[in-house]
């Protein structure tokens, strides 16, 4: 059974439903100090795809092969199509083929490793 949150927390404007989530169809206002922590995510996400990419190399060359193996090329599928640009097709070659060591060199070589 659902229970209503407290009356606090709706006077708010904060959902119960978790953040990002609108409250009658209001748009979430966000403070200074949260739109700026969003601005400079935005503003290093180069840097930020960078270590998760060239550490994803590492795990997936000690993880070998399976259902985590699976998941590493995932994610390093996403951070590279996200960041490939015009070079699409050699990012999806890479994926399909499971080449780490070219993985690893666009790592270093595009993301300035």
């Amino acid at each position: 059974m659902w229970r209503s949150p407290p009356r606090a927390i709706t006077r708010r404007g904060l959902s119960p439903r978790g953040p990002g989530a609108t409250l009658c169809g209001v748009a979430r206002q966000y403070s200074k100090h949260q739109q700026s922590l969003i601005r400079n995510f935005y503003r290093n996400r180069e840097a930020i795809d960078t270590q998760r990419l060239q550490e994803i190399v590492t795990e997936i060359y000690l993880a070998g092969k399976g259902k985590k193996a699976d998941r590493l090329w995932q994610r390093a599928g996403d951070i590279l199509l996200r960041a490939a640009g015009e070079d699409r097709a050699e990012a999806e070659r890479i994926i399909a083929d499971r080449d780490v060591e070219a993985l690893a060199r666009v790592a270093g070589a595009r993301f300035g490793g």
